[in-house]
């Protein structure tokens, strides 16, 4: 005989906040909000560039060199920041 699981129903906090989250994509980011994405993502990459020169850096270049990610990696950073810069 098959045993038949019941299943939970979704609290309405939860429906809430998933009707939240999927209609993140149709509104604005606030400006501050924005431009404060925008900070973070030139300091992270500035860290990145400043990083690749300590040993940890290095390492980590070499890991992933014989691959030829990084440079695809590098673009695509450069392609973002690029975007969120205009």
């Amino acid at each position: 005989m098959a045993k038949i699981e019941k299943v939970a129903e979704v609290s309405p906090l939860m429906q809430a906040v998933s009707a939240y989250i999927a209609s993140a994509l149709k509104r604005k980011l606030p400006q501050e909000v924005a431009g404060r994405a925008k900070n973070h993502l030139v300091d992270t990459f500035a860290a990145i560039l400043s990083g690749s020169k300590l040993l940890p850096g290095r390492r980590a270049i070499a890991y992933v060199k014989p691959s030829r990610q990084w440079s695809r990696i590098f673009i695509e950073t450069a392609r973002s920041l690029r975007v969120f810069a205009s």
